[in-house]
Protein backbone atom coordinates (compact mmCIF):
# COMPACT_ATOMS: atom_id res chain seq x y z
CA UNK A 1 0.00 0.00 0.00
CA UNK A 2 2.89 2.81 0.91
CA UNK A 3 4.46 1.52 -2.59
CA UNK A 4 1.61 2.38 -4.49
CA UNK A 5 1.23 5.38 -2.25
CA UNK A 6 4.79 6.46 -3.34
CA UNK A 7 4.04 5.84 -7.43
CA UNK A 8 0.92 7.94 -6.88
CA UNK A 9 2.82 11.08 -5.57
CA UNK A 10 5.49 10.48 -7.65
CA UNK A 11 3.20 9.98 -11.02
CA UNK A 12 1.01 13.18 -9.75
CA UNK A 13 4.28 15.21 -9.71
CA UNK A 14 5.72 14.33 -12.01
CA UNK A 15 5.06 16.11 -15.24
CA UNK A 16 3.28 19.18 -12.99
CA UNK A 17 6.23 20.75 -13.07
CA UNK A 18 6.33 21.22 -16.96
CA UNK A 19 2.75 22.72 -16.72
CA UNK A 20 3.88 26.39 -16.63
CA UNK A 21 0.05 28.12 -16.87
CA UNK A 22 -1.83 28.43 -13.43
CA UNK A 23 -4.36 25.33 -12.47
CA UNK A 24 -6.46 24.73 -9.93
CA UNK A 25 -7.29 21.80 -8.30
CA UNK A 26 -9.20 20.11 -10.55
CA UNK A 27 -6.37 20.67 -13.25
CA UNK A 28 -3.91 19.33 -11.05
CA UNK A 29 -6.28 16.13 -9.77
CA UNK A 30 -6.73 15.12 -14.02
CA UNK A 31 -2.67 15.69 -14.39
CA UNK A 32 -1.98 13.85 -11.62
CA UNK A 33 -4.75 10.78 -12.55
CA UNK A 34 -3.11 11.30 -16.25
CA UNK A 35 0.34 10.69 -15.15
CA UNK A 36 -0.18 7.63 -12.84
CA UNK A 37 -1.90 5.98 -16.20
CA UNK A 38 0.88 6.82 -18.02
CA UNK A 39 3.35 5.37 -15.14
CA UNK A 40 1.30 2.08 -15.08
CA UNK A 41 1.70 2.12 -18.86
CA UNK A 42 5.60 2.90 -18.80
CA UNK A 43 5.79 -0.21 -15.95
CA UNK A 44 3.52 -2.35 -18.21
CA UNK A 45 5.54 -1.98 -20.97
CA UNK A 46 9.05 -2.11 -19.32
CA UNK A 47 7.89 -5.95 -17.55
CA UNK A 48 6.77 -6.99 -20.94
CA UNK A 49 9.80 -5.67 -23.15
CA UNK A 50 12.21 -7.65 -20.24
CA UNK A 51 10.17 -10.74 -20.73
CA UNK A 52 10.50 -10.49 -24.72
CA UNK A 53 13.90 -9.71 -24.79
CA UNK A 54 14.55 -12.58 -21.77
CA UNK A 55 12.51 -15.12 -24.57
CA UNK A 56 14.05 -14.11 -27.01
CA UNK A 57 17.91 -14.65 -25.93
CA UNK A 58 16.31 -18.03 -24.77
CA UNK A 59 15.18 -18.42 -28.40
CA UNK A 60 18.46 -17.32 -29.90
CA UNK A 61 20.39 -19.58 -27.55
CA UNK A 62 18.33 -22.58 -28.54
CA UNK A 63 18.46 -21.76 -32.31
CA UNK A 64 22.64 -21.26 -31.93
CA UNK A 65 22.62 -24.61 -30.46
CA UNK A 66 20.29 -26.06 -33.33
CA UNK A 67 22.78 -24.64 -36.12
CA UNK A 68 25.66 -26.11 -34.15
CA UNK A 69 23.88 -29.46 -34.49
CA UNK A 70 22.92 -29.16 -37.97
CA UNK A 71 26.56 -28.27 -38.96
CA UNK A 72 27.98 -30.91 -36.95
CA UNK A 73 24.64 -33.17 -38.85
CA UNK A 74 25.94 -31.74 -42.42
CA UNK A 75 29.59 -32.58 -41.73
CA UNK A 76 28.52 -36.22 -40.42
CA UNK A 77 26.65 -36.63 -43.64
CA UNK A 78 29.71 -34.97 -45.73
CA UNK A 79 31.91 -38.04 -43.55
CA UNK A 80 29.49 -40.20 -44.66
CA UNK A 81 28.93 -39.79 -48.24
CA UNK A 82 32.81 -39.71 -48.95
CA UNK A 83 33.21 -42.87 -46.90
CA UNK A 84 30.48 -44.77 -48.48
CA UNK A 85 31.18 -43.12 -51.67
CA UNK A 86 34.94 -44.48 -51.48
CA UNK A 87 33.96 -48.21 -49.78
CA UNK A 88 31.25 -49.23 -52.42
CA UNK A 89 33.07 -47.37 -55.54
CA UNK A 90 36.23 -49.47 -55.04
CA UNK A 91 35.09 -52.90 -55.65
CA UNK A 92 32.81 -51.67 -57.97
CA UNK A 93 35.60 -50.18 -59.73
CA UNK A 94 37.34 -53.31 -59.65
CA UNK A 95 34.15 -55.13 -60.86
CA UNK A 96 33.18 -52.30 -64.12
CA UNK A 97 37.07 -52.43 -64.88
CA UNK A 98 38.13 -55.85 -64.70
CA UNK A 99 34.86 -56.74 -67.11
CA UNK A 100 35.90 -53.95 -69.62
CA UNK A 101 39.80 -55.26 -69.99
CA UNK A 102 38.77 -58.71 -70.55
CA UNK A 103 36.05 -57.62 -72.81
CA UNK A 104 38.80 -55.72 -74.98
CA UNK A 105 40.36 -59.06 -75.13
CA UNK A 106 39.61 -61.99 -77.75
CA UNK A 107 36.81 -63.92 -76.11
CA UNK A 108 34.77 -66.72 -76.62
CA UNK A 109 30.93 -65.37 -77.68
CA UNK A 110 29.20 -67.26 -74.64
CA UNK A 111 31.73 -65.78 -72.34
CA UNK A 112 31.39 -62.42 -73.71
CA UNK A 113 27.80 -62.54 -73.68
CA UNK A 114 27.94 -63.23 -70.18
CA UNK A 115 30.46 -60.90 -69.12
CA UNK A 116 28.35 -58.02 -71.24
CA UNK A 117 25.57 -59.47 -68.46
CA UNK A 118 27.98 -58.49 -65.90
CA UNK A 119 29.14 -54.91 -67.13
CA UNK A 120 25.30 -54.38 -67.38
CA UNK A 121 24.09 -54.85 -63.76
CA UNK A 122 27.79 -52.93 -62.53
CA UNK A 123 26.25 -50.08 -64.95
CA UNK A 124 22.92 -50.72 -63.06
CA UNK A 125 24.45 -51.02 -59.56
CA UNK A 126 26.30 -47.43 -60.16
CA UNK A 127 23.72 -45.99 -61.61
CA UNK A 128 21.74 -46.48 -58.37
CA UNK A 129 24.56 -45.53 -56.48
CA UNK A 130 25.38 -42.02 -58.31
CA UNK A 131 21.32 -41.49 -57.68
CA UNK A 132 21.36 -42.03 -54.05
CA UNK A 133 24.53 -39.89 -53.94
CA UNK A 134 22.99 -36.91 -55.62
CA UNK A 135 19.85 -37.00 -53.92
CA UNK A 136 22.28 -37.13 -50.26
CA UNK A 137 24.32 -34.24 -51.67
CA UNK A 138 21.55 -32.16 -53.11
CA UNK A 139 19.52 -32.15 -49.52
CA UNK A 140 22.78 -31.50 -47.94
CA UNK A 141 24.04 -28.28 -50.29
CA UNK A 142 27.19 -30.19 -51.47
CA UNK A 143 26.13 -30.11 -55.06
CA UNK A 144 28.09 -27.69 -56.92
CA UNK A 145 27.37 -26.62 -60.90
CA UNK A 146 29.91 -25.46 -63.10
CA UNK A 147 30.00 -22.57 -65.39
CA UNK A 148 32.15 -23.25 -68.12
CA UNK A 149 31.08 -22.84 -72.13
CA UNK A 150 29.37 -25.44 -73.65
CA UNK A 151 27.35 -26.60 -76.79
CA UNK A 152 23.50 -27.55 -76.43
CA UNK A 153 23.48 -28.92 -79.97
CA UNK A 154 26.89 -31.79 -78.61
CA UNK A 155 24.65 -32.44 -74.87
CA UNK A 156 21.64 -33.05 -76.67
CA UNK A 157 23.16 -35.23 -79.39
CA UNK A 158 24.96 -36.83 -77.18
CA UNK A 159 22.25 -37.46 -74.80
CA UNK A 160 19.82 -38.96 -78.03
CA UNK A 161 22.87 -40.91 -79.60
CA UNK A 162 23.07 -42.43 -76.25
CA UNK A 163 19.71 -44.02 -75.88
CA UNK A 164 19.61 -44.31 -79.67
CA UNK A 165 19.80 -48.33 -79.49
CA UNK A 166 17.69 -48.88 -76.29
CA UNK A 167 14.73 -47.09 -78.53
CA UNK A 168 15.36 -49.02 -81.45
CA UNK A 169 15.31 -52.38 -79.42
CA UNK A 170 11.60 -51.60 -78.39
CA UNK A 171 10.78 -50.32 -81.80
CA UNK A 172 10.20 -47.14 -81.23
CA UNK A 173 11.47 -43.76 -82.89
CA UNK A 174 13.68 -41.18 -80.94
CA UNK A 175 13.65 -37.93 -82.64
CA UNK A 176 15.68 -35.18 -81.73
CA UNK A 177 14.23 -31.15 -82.70
CA UNK A 178 16.36 -28.43 -82.12
CA UNK A 179 14.81 -24.71 -83.29
CA UNK A 180 17.16 -23.29 -85.99
CA UNK A 181 17.35 -19.75 -84.30
CA UNK A 182 18.93 -21.06 -81.01
CA UNK A 183 22.34 -19.96 -80.04
CA UNK A 184 23.72 -23.26 -78.91
CA UNK A 185 27.16 -21.83 -77.13
CA UNK A 186 26.30 -20.48 -73.73
CA UNK A 187 27.73 -21.43 -70.37
CA UNK A 188 26.22 -24.17 -67.92
CA UNK A 189 27.19 -26.97 -66.94
CA UNK A 190 26.96 -29.76 -69.23
CA UNK A 191 27.47 -32.72 -67.41
CA UNK A 192 24.05 -31.52 -64.90
CA UNK A 193 21.73 -30.99 -68.45
CA UNK A 194 22.80 -34.07 -69.48
CA UNK A 195 21.59 -35.85 -66.45
CA UNK A 196 18.41 -34.45 -66.40
CA UNK A 197 18.06 -35.39 -70.79
CA UNK A 198 19.12 -38.59 -69.86
CA UNK A 199 17.06 -39.32 -66.93
CA UNK A 200 13.99 -37.59 -69.00
CA UNK A 201 14.40 -39.96 -72.13
CA UNK A 202 15.21 -43.17 -69.92
CA UNK A 203 11.87 -42.83 -68.15
CA UNK A 204 10.05 -41.74 -71.69
CA UNK A 205 11.50 -45.07 -73.76
CA UNK A 206 10.84 -46.91 -70.36
CA UNK A 207 7.20 -46.36 -70.50
CA UNK A 208 6.61 -46.05 -74.14
CA UNK A 209 5.64 -49.45 -76.50
CA UNK A 210 4.99 -48.00 -79.67
CA UNK A 211 5.19 -44.44 -81.11
CA UNK A 212 8.07 -42.51 -80.69
CA UNK A 213 9.89 -40.36 -77.86
CA UNK A 214 11.45 -36.80 -78.82
CA UNK A 215 13.56 -34.92 -77.16
CA UNK A 216 12.52 -30.96 -78.14
CA UNK A 217 14.91 -27.87 -77.93
CA UNK A 218 13.71 -24.33 -78.01
CA UNK A 219 14.88 -20.44 -77.81
CA UNK A 220 12.66 -18.60 -75.54
CA UNK A 221 13.33 -14.62 -74.43
CA UNK A 222 16.70 -13.87 -75.97
CA UNK A 223 19.04 -10.93 -75.48
CA UNK A 224 22.59 -9.78 -76.70
CA UNK A 225 23.64 -11.11 -73.37
CA UNK A 226 21.27 -14.22 -71.84
CA UNK A 227 18.94 -16.66 -73.59
CA UNK A 228 16.07 -18.35 -72.45
CA UNK A 229 16.05 -21.99 -73.82
CA UNK A 230 13.03 -24.67 -73.44
CA UNK A 231 14.11 -28.16 -72.98
CA UNK A 232 11.00 -30.89 -73.77
CA UNK A 233 10.49 -34.67 -73.71
CA UNK A 234 7.46 -35.89 -75.75
CA UNK A 235 6.73 -39.41 -76.06
CA UNK A 236 3.49 -41.43 -76.61
CA UNK A 237 3.73 -44.22 -73.81
CA UNK A 238 1.26 -44.77 -70.82
CA UNK A 239 0.48 -41.24 -69.48
CA UNK A 240 0.53 -40.43 -65.75
CA UNK A 241 -3.04 -39.62 -63.72
CA UNK A 242 -3.48 -36.40 -62.79
CA UNK A 243 -4.26 -37.72 -59.29
CA UNK A 244 -0.34 -38.92 -59.60
CA UNK A 245 1.04 -36.47 -61.52
CA UNK A 246 1.49 -33.93 -58.46
CA UNK A 247 3.79 -36.62 -56.21
CA UNK A 248 5.76 -37.71 -58.74
CA UNK A 249 8.65 -35.75 -58.16
CA UNK A 250 8.99 -36.77 -54.71
CA UNK A 251 11.67 -38.97 -53.75
CA UNK A 252 11.45 -42.70 -53.82
CA UNK A 253 8.06 -42.37 -55.44
CA UNK A 254 6.82 -43.89 -58.55
CA UNK A 255 2.96 -43.37 -60.18
CA UNK A 256 1.75 -46.60 -58.75
CA UNK A 257 3.25 -49.72 -57.08
CA UNK A 258 2.59 -52.46 -60.25
CA UNK A 259 5.45 -49.76 -61.65
CA UNK A 260 7.72 -50.22 -59.36
CA UNK A 261 6.71 -54.29 -59.69
CA UNK A 262 7.22 -54.33 -63.38
CA UNK A 263 9.59 -52.17 -64.49
CA UNK A 264 11.78 -51.79 -61.16
CA UNK A 265 13.89 -48.25 -60.36
CA UNK A 266 14.71 -46.36 -57.46
CA UNK A 267 11.65 -43.33 -57.98
CA UNK A 268 14.70 -40.58 -57.33
CA UNK A 269 15.46 -40.04 -61.25
CA UNK A 270 12.40 -37.30 -60.94
CA UNK A 271 12.91 -35.54 -57.74
CA UNK A 272 16.80 -35.39 -58.95
CA UNK A 273 15.85 -33.98 -62.49
CA UNK A 274 13.08 -31.67 -60.51
CA UNK A 275 16.43 -30.24 -58.08
CA UNK A 276 18.76 -29.79 -60.69
CA UNK A 277 16.51 -27.81 -62.62
CA UNK A 278 15.79 -25.71 -59.92
CA UNK A 279 19.69 -25.77 -59.20
CA UNK A 280 20.14 -24.27 -62.61
CA UNK A 281 16.93 -21.28 -62.23
CA UNK A 282 14.07 -23.55 -63.76
CA UNK A 283 10.92 -25.40 -63.27
CA UNK A 284 10.00 -28.29 -64.16
CA UNK A 285 6.56 -28.46 -65.65
CA UNK A 286 4.30 -31.77 -66.75
CA UNK A 287 1.32 -32.49 -69.06
CA UNK A 288 -0.03 -35.63 -69.42
CA UNK A 289 -2.88 -37.73 -69.84
CA UNK A 290 -3.56 -41.50 -69.62
CA UNK A 291 -2.87 -43.53 -72.33
CA UNK A 292 -2.38 -40.46 -74.40
CA UNK A 293 1.30 -39.98 -73.34
CA UNK A 294 3.54 -37.35 -71.58
CA UNK A 295 5.34 -33.88 -71.80
CA UNK A 296 8.03 -33.08 -69.91
CA UNK A 297 9.43 -29.78 -70.10
CA UNK A 298 11.88 -27.08 -68.45
CA UNK A 299 13.23 -23.90 -69.04
CA UNK A 300 16.87 -22.65 -68.04
CA UNK A 301 18.20 -19.30 -68.16
CA UNK A 302 21.63 -19.74 -70.03
CA UNK A 303 24.27 -16.37 -70.26
CA UNK A 304 25.82 -16.58 -73.72
CA UNK A 305 29.24 -15.85 -73.66
CA UNK A 306 30.83 -12.58 -74.36
CA UNK A 307 33.83 -13.67 -76.31
CA UNK A 308 32.79 -15.45 -79.71
CA UNK A 309 35.42 -17.65 -79.83
CA UNK A 310 35.11 -19.47 -76.37
CA UNK A 311 35.34 -22.79 -77.01
CA UNK A 312 32.45 -25.13 -75.54
CA UNK A 313 33.83 -28.06 -73.54
CA UNK A 314 33.83 -31.75 -74.42
CA UNK A 315 31.20 -33.61 -72.97
CA UNK A 316 32.10 -37.32 -74.01
CA UNK A 317 35.03 -38.55 -76.52
CA UNK A 318 33.83 -39.58 -80.24
CA UNK A 319 35.80 -42.42 -80.41
CA UNK A 320 37.25 -44.59 -77.86
CA UNK A 321 39.91 -46.33 -80.00
CA UNK A 322 42.49 -43.55 -78.95
CA UNK A 323 46.44 -44.50 -78.27
CA UNK A 324 49.45 -42.23 -77.69
CA UNK A 325 52.71 -42.41 -78.90
CA UNK A 326 54.22 -43.19 -75.44
CA UNK A 327 54.44 -41.78 -72.41
CA UNK A 328 54.46 -43.10 -68.82
CA UNK A 329 51.99 -42.87 -66.02
CA UNK A 330 52.17 -43.00 -62.19
CA UNK A 331 49.39 -44.67 -60.31
CA UNK A 332 49.57 -44.07 -56.88
CA UNK A 333 46.62 -46.35 -54.90
CA UNK A 334 46.32 -48.52 -52.15
CA UNK A 335 44.21 -51.06 -53.45
CA UNK A 336 45.77 -53.56 -55.67
CA UNK A 337 42.40 -54.04 -57.82
CA UNK A 338 42.50 -50.24 -58.67
CA UNK A 339 45.89 -50.44 -59.73
CA UNK A 340 45.20 -53.61 -61.74
CA UNK A 341 42.65 -52.11 -63.82
CA UNK A 342 44.41 -48.58 -64.25
CA UNK A 343 47.46 -50.01 -65.14
CA UNK A 344 45.88 -52.32 -68.21
CA UNK A 345 43.09 -49.40 -69.36
CA UNK A 346 46.37 -47.68 -69.56
CA UNK A 347 48.80 -50.14 -71.39
CA UNK A 348 46.29 -50.71 -73.78
CA UNK A 349 46.69 -46.77 -75.43
CA UNK A 350 50.66 -47.11 -75.18
CA UNK A 351 51.46 -45.92 -71.98
CA UNK A 352 54.30 -47.28 -69.46
CA UNK A 353 53.04 -47.52 -65.69
CA UNK A 354 54.70 -47.07 -62.54
CA UNK A 355 52.56 -48.29 -59.19
CA UNK A 356 53.28 -46.46 -55.89
CA UNK A 357 51.10 -47.66 -52.84
CA UNK A 358 50.75 -44.92 -50.99
CA UNK A 359 51.50 -41.05 -50.89
CA UNK A 360 54.98 -41.20 -49.52
CA UNK A 361 56.42 -43.74 -52.04
CA UNK A 362 54.59 -41.50 -54.76
CA UNK A 363 56.53 -38.46 -53.46
CA UNK A 364 59.48 -40.50 -53.90
CA UNK A 365 59.22 -42.06 -57.11
CA UNK A 366 58.01 -38.61 -58.13
CA UNK A 367 61.37 -36.80 -57.24
CA UNK A 368 63.50 -39.21 -58.92
CA UNK A 369 61.84 -40.40 -62.06
CA UNK A 370 59.93 -37.85 -64.92
CA UNK A 371 56.37 -39.38 -65.40
CA UNK A 372 53.75 -37.43 -67.86
CA UNK A 373 50.74 -37.55 -65.24
CA UNK A 374 50.17 -38.82 -62.07
CA UNK A 375 46.74 -40.38 -61.18
CA UNK A 376 46.48 -39.97 -57.13
CA UNK A 377 44.07 -41.61 -54.92
CA UNK A 378 43.13 -38.87 -51.69
CA UNK A 379 42.59 -41.50 -49.20
CA UNK A 380 45.50 -43.97 -48.99
CA UNK A 381 47.72 -45.18 -45.66
CA UNK A 382 50.95 -43.34 -44.44
CA UNK A 383 49.72 -39.74 -46.36
CA UNK A 384 46.78 -39.17 -48.15
CA UNK A 385 46.95 -37.98 -51.98
CA UNK A 386 46.11 -34.45 -51.01
CA UNK A 387 48.98 -34.11 -48.79
CA UNK A 388 51.40 -35.85 -51.85
CA UNK A 389 50.47 -33.54 -54.28
CA UNK A 390 50.53 -30.17 -52.23
CA UNK A 391 54.76 -31.60 -50.79
CA UNK A 392 55.65 -32.43 -54.66
CA UNK A 393 54.22 -28.96 -56.01
CA UNK A 394 56.04 -27.23 -52.98
CA UNK A 395 59.06 -29.24 -54.60
CA UNK A 396 58.76 -27.63 -58.20
CA UNK A 397 56.83 -30.77 -59.64
CA UNK A 398 55.07 -29.08 -62.34
CA UNK A 399 53.84 -33.47 -63.45
CA UNK A 400 49.87 -32.93 -63.91
CA UNK A 401 48.20 -34.77 -61.01
CA UNK A 402 44.74 -36.14 -61.15
CA UNK A 403 42.93 -36.90 -58.57
CA UNK A 404 42.07 -40.77 -58.83
CA UNK A 405 38.86 -41.26 -56.39
CA UNK A 406 36.28 -42.66 -55.52
CA UNK A 407 35.40 -39.74 -53.44
CA UNK A 408 32.14 -37.46 -54.83
CA UNK A 409 31.64 -35.47 -52.04
CA UNK A 410 32.25 -31.52 -53.22
CA UNK A 411 34.58 -30.61 -50.23
CA UNK A 412 36.81 -33.88 -50.72
CA UNK A 413 37.28 -32.57 -54.37
CA UNK A 414 37.92 -29.04 -54.03
CA UNK A 415 40.50 -29.82 -50.99
CA UNK A 416 42.58 -31.98 -53.12
CA UNK A 417 42.01 -29.11 -55.94
CA UNK A 418 43.65 -26.56 -53.58
CA UNK A 419 46.19 -29.25 -52.63
CA UNK A 420 47.50 -28.52 -56.32
CA UNK A 421 45.82 -31.38 -58.24
CA UNK A 422 45.12 -30.20 -61.57
CA UNK A 423 41.41 -32.46 -62.22
CA UNK A 424 40.11 -35.38 -60.80
CA UNK A 425 38.99 -39.02 -61.80
CA UNK A 426 35.94 -40.64 -60.23
CA UNK A 427 35.74 -44.33 -59.98
CA UNK A 428 35.03 -46.74 -61.23
CA UNK A 429 36.67 -45.54 -63.68
CA UNK A 430 34.77 -44.93 -67.14
CA UNK A 431 36.60 -45.09 -70.45
CA UNK A 432 35.96 -42.51 -72.25
CA UNK A 433 36.25 -40.18 -69.29
CA UNK A 434 39.45 -41.61 -68.73
CA UNK A 435 40.91 -40.57 -72.19
CA UNK A 436 38.69 -36.84 -71.91
CA UNK A 437 41.59 -36.72 -69.11
CA UNK A 438 44.80 -37.75 -70.80
CA UNK A 439 43.54 -36.39 -74.28
CA UNK A 440 43.35 -32.85 -71.75
CA UNK A 441 46.69 -33.06 -70.08
CA UNK A 442 48.77 -34.86 -72.23
CA UNK A 443 47.25 -33.40 -75.64
CA UNK A 444 51.03 -33.41 -77.67
CA UNK A 445 51.25 -37.38 -76.99
CA UNK A 446 47.92 -38.07 -78.55
CA UNK A 447 48.29 -40.64 -81.75
CA UNK A 448 45.86 -40.89 -84.03
CA UNK A 449 44.74 -41.12 -87.45
CA UNK A 450 40.89 -40.06 -86.83
CA UNK A 451 40.38 -36.27 -86.97
CA UNK A 452 37.18 -36.47 -85.57
CA UNK A 453 38.87 -37.51 -82.59
CA UNK A 454 41.55 -35.01 -82.85
CA UNK A 455 39.43 -32.28 -83.23
CA UNK A 456 37.14 -33.63 -80.06
CA UNK A 457 40.28 -33.69 -77.84
CA UNK A 458 41.71 -30.38 -78.57
CA UNK A 459 40.35 -28.46 -75.30
CA UNK A 460 43.51 -28.38 -73.55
Amino acid sequence: ENFGSGIFIVSCSFLVPLFHTEYNDALWLRMCITNFIVSLLIYTLSSRLEKALIESKLKSTALDEALVKERAALATQARFLATMSHEIRTPLNGILGLTDVVLSREINENARSHLEKIQRSGVSLNRILNDVLDVSKLNAGKLSLETVAIDLNAVASDSAAFFHQLAQNKGIVLNLEIDERLNTNVIGDATRLSQVLNNLISNAIKFTHVGSVTLRIMQGETSGSHQLVKFSVIDTGEGIDISDQERIFDAFAQANNSIQREFGGTGLGLQIVKSLVEAMGGTVNLRSELKKGSEFSFELPFAIPINASTKPVETRTRDTHLSFSGGSILIADDNEINQVVAKALLEDIGFDVAQANNGREAIDMALHHQFDLILMDLNMPQMNGDEAANILRNHSISTPIIAFTAAVVKDELEKALAAGMNDYLTKPIDKDALHIILAKHLSSKIFSTNADVEKAFNTA
